[in-house]
């Protein structure tokens, strides 16, 4: 599910049903979701399975108007390894290397100098505080105003040039519910949303238009869920009970 500005829409040739003037700091946002494993055996029966969904943000910043607060140091690009066979591997560089699970090392990351003053929640991330030289970590909220939920937010992916003079991040959506109303990059962890707090270098303000159809995306796939465990509930209670007739 896209949003954008109609300067995106314009270039990329999208249509103008999701042009918004509410999305801010970035030039378009995307939400999607996507198989990621089956669960299998529900109710006893091995062939009883369900679709494990994960869903992700995509995030797109035009160099001129938008540019992200970038560490140079740090490589150009990093693919999505999270869902990859290279975990497998020995000499893989696993994340755990910088003692922090939710940001991707890349090998040249792990062979750059570390940043002796970033906070736990920004070893690793790809972005700096360019005045003080701070790692930068991700933060979502729930609300602008009044309290809010709040959390990092998992960086899975990124691409400095993903299009010429475009970057892209590709955040993890932990329970597809796609509801934040802003994403920050700060250099310390807050606990409710100001933008006049110095320590937020970079804000994404997204469109409650666009929150809307997730809210009612992940709704539906909630209630087919539902409906794949009653199923699956009755027929093991109906087995169970001719077994007890027999």
């Amino acid at each position: 599910m896209y949003a954008y500005t109609a300067e995106f829409a314009q270039r990329f040739q999208m249509p103008d049903q999701w042009i918004t003037p509410d999305l801010k700091g970035a030039d378009a946002v995307a939400w999607r979701m996507m198989p990621s494993y089956q669960e299998c055996g529900w109710g006893g029966d091995p062939k009883a399975c369900r679709q494990v969904m994960e869903c992700k943000i995509d995030l797109y910043f035009d160099h001129r108007r938008n540019p992200l607060p970038w560490d140079p140091t740090r490589a150009e690009r990093y693919t999505d390894h999270f869902n990859s066979s290279v975990w497998f591997l020995a000499n893989f560089p696993r994340v755990e290397a910088i003692d922090h699970p939710n940001y991707p090392v890349s090998r040249r990351n792990l062979r750059v100098p570390a940043r002796p003053m970033d906070g736990f929640s920004a070893a690793g991330s790809p972005f700096i505080d360019p005045q003080s030289g701070k790692g930068l970590s991700i933060q979502y909220f729930s609300q602008l105003v009044g309290r809010s939920g709040w959390g990092y937010e998992p960086l899975t992916g990124y691409d400095k040039e993903v299009f010429p003079s475009m970057a892209l991040v590709t955040l993890l959506d932990p329970g597809c519910e796609g509801k934040k109303a802003a994403y920050v990059w700060a250099t310390r962890g807050l606990d409710a949303f100001n933008l006049q707090d110095k320590s937020i270098i970079y804000a994404v303000l997204l469109p409650p238009s666009w929150r809307d159809r997730i809210t009612q995306a992940a709704r539906e796939h909630q209630e087919r869920q539902d409906a794949f465990f009653k199923r699956e509930g009755e027929k093991a209670i109906k087995a169970l009970q001719d077994k007890k007739v027999q």
